[in-house]
């Protein structure tokens, strides 16, 4: 579950999280809410979800969880 919640994020969240600790690194071992952008095939299947002339790469976990946020 872990690797499949892990591909929803983009990529470049672990970029964002490190600058996060740098400019507050008291934020180490506390409990946050952060936001991230979500990766691109989750742009993908929210937009052209049942359009056949698009890959789809989410699995079907994946895209429950997406249709559970979304709603």
């Amino acid at each position: 579950d872990r690797d499949d919640v892990r591909d929803l994020i983009n990529p470049y969240a672990s970029n964002q999280l490190r600058d996060a600790l740098r400019e507050n690194p008291e934020l180490l071992n506390t409990t946050q809410t952060m936001t991230f952008l979500s990766h691109t095939d989750v742009d993908v299947y929210v937009k052209h979800a049942g359009d056949e002339n698009y890959s789809i790469k989410l699995n079907e976990k994946q895209q429950a969880w997406v249709d559970a946020l979304y709603e």
